[in-house]
């Protein structure tokens, strides 16, 4: 297993460049703008959680997996690697912003640091729904799939805050958010738990799906 892990970095490190460029010109603009890394995070994180479907994807078009069943790896193991790798690299990449914050974006606070840890289960949440479907349909036709999974959410949530806007007084939106702001601090450490098992549930799935899967 440590060797697919070190393959699937050794590919990430020729395919990832432009990415993590993306993401530090990011941050330079965010630190220089005096802005808060809400953005800049909830952008990372999401390169950082899909970067495991580049690998995969890499995977597909070289033909690895005929040839690692040649090799004494399991299966299992090619699903594990995944997963480890998309769980690490958001958490790190979390791990890293938050001393960020704290020395370079005036000192961190309770409330970011708990906002940061959601994004990141955000990632986690995002993660644990497409690689089943990578794994099922493989990583090209999953695509637009993938894609519904992030606009979906995005749009309807846009479309009800467009309509509460206009049927709703501003009264009722603040309480409405006040309301759901101190829901999640009252179950706070909840929210990471579910990501790791959902996580976990994914994995299951997936191995499953791998295991019958014929190449």
């Amino acid at each position: 297993m440590k060797g697919l892990i070190i393959k699937d970095l050794i590919v990430l490190k020729g395919q990832a460049k432009i990415p993590l460029l993306i993401v530090a010109v990011y941050l330079c603009f965010t630190f220089f703008s005096n802005d808060d890394m809400t953005m800049y995070h909830s952008m990372g994180t999401m390169i950082f959680s899909v970067l495991v479907i580049t690998a995969l994807a890499f995977d597909e078009r070289s033909g690895w997996d005929k040839y690692s069943l040649t090799m004494p790896v399991g299966r299992n193991a090619q699903v594990y690697t995944k997963y480890l790798l998309s769980f690490l690299f958001p958490f790190i990449f979390l791990l890293f912003n938050l001393v960020v914050k704290q020395f370079l974006f005036h000192g961190l606070t309770i409330d970011t640091a708990k906002s940061m840890v959601l994004v990141t289960c955000i990632g986690v949440f995002y993660i644990a729904l497409v690689l089943p479907l990578a794994f099922l349909l493989g990583t090209e036709k999953s695509r637009l799939l993938m894609m519904l999974i992030i606009f979906v959410p995005a749009i309807a949530i846009f479309a009800y805050i467009k309509l509460a806007s206009g049927t709703i007084s501003s009264t009722a939106i603040t309480s409405i958010t006040t309301d759901f702001t101190n829901l999640f601090s009252k179950h706070f450490l909840f929210i990471p738990l579910v990501a790791i098992v959902m996580l976990l549930l994914s994995l299951l799935v997936s191995r499953g799906i791998y295991q019958r899967k014929e190449f």
